[in-house]
């Protein structure tokens, strides 16, 4: 998803500050990070205390994979705006990017206490759980998001993500389509269709008794700038979402036979929030 900037910005130097703001926004859209942030450092310059830059700053060295760089940038946005929820999100999702769980889920709390509608809080703290092994109250709190915003592409994708890790393949298929309905050319549900199509999960053999975990190879601790799902927004009001990548990981099974990682109460209440 793409992020825009606020250009209506009153700078001291109202012709240049704009302009490379504008022109920051162009090369974020294009991917084109270490541009846009070398230009948003030259507009922090000219407007260092204005939220939208400071943001946007974070979201790019976030983007370039350096989430313990982008952390004071988040801080002092959430600073320079503290009853603003996008803040403490994008704050959380840096903590989480830099693998700082319990720090990510307060600020994601946090932004929750200011908003406790906040979409792209409550798709984070719902990866939050399930990467912590939460995977019924993780999938719920999903669940009710996509109750809620039905073409929350994030949101459907890491729920289709848990029902393929959990080897319901109906239930991801369902829901990895009703991306591509959403959305006809996101490329992450159509291979997750063809991999469901092509490679089903297979039985796991026996094995002694054990548990149940789950090792995340790319998501656990990945950041990556995501929108609310509410189109194109400014730097200063966008969220940010840990960037999911399901079939990413893979489950360690070590019981005598499969289990679900969801109960059936579980699922019921999740088919209920998901077609109610």
């Amino acid at each position: 998803m793409t992020h825009s900037i606020v250009t209506d910005l009153s700078c001291a130097n109202r012709g240049l500050c704009p302009r490379l703001l504008t022109q920051a926004d162009t090369l974020a859209q294009a991917g084109q990070w270490v541009e846009a942030f070398e230009h948003l450092t030259q507009a922090h310059a000219l407007r260092p205390r204005h939220t939208g830059t400071v943001n946007g700053l974070g979201t790019c060295l976030l983007r370039l994979g350096r989430p313990l760089e982008a952390r004071p940038y988040f801080q002092q946005a959430s600073e320079l705006a503290p009853t603003q929820p996008e803040a403490q999100n994008n704050l959380g999702v840096a903590f989480a990017s830099s693998g700082d769980g319990a720090l990510a889920e307060a600020a994601y709390q946090c932004a929750l206490a200011l908003d406790p509608d906040h979409q792209p809080a409550w798709r984070n703290l719902a990866q939050l759980r399930l990467q912590q092994g939460q995977w019924g109250e993780g999938a719920m709190m999903l669940a009710a998001v996509v109750q809620a915003h039905p073409d929350d592409i994030e949101a459907l994708i890491l729920l289709a993500g848990c029902y393929e890790q959990g080897e319901q393949p109906d239930s991801a298929r369902f829901l990895y389509q009703r991306v591509l309905s959403a959305d006809p050319h996101n490329s992450t549900a159509a291979t997750a269709l063809g991999r469901l199509a092509l490679a089903p999960v297979a039985p796991a053999p026996a094995a002694p008794r054990g548990v149940l975990s789950f090792e995340s190879a790319g998501s656990a601790k990945g950041g990556s700038a995501g929108g609310s799902g509410k189109g194109r927004e400014g730097w200063g009001t966008s969220g940010l979402g840990i960037n999911a990548q399901p079939g990413a990981g893979h489950c360690t099974l070590e019981l005598e036979r499969r289990l679900k990682f969801l109960s059936a109460k579980e699922i019921a209440v999740i088919d209920d929030l998901l077609t109610g």
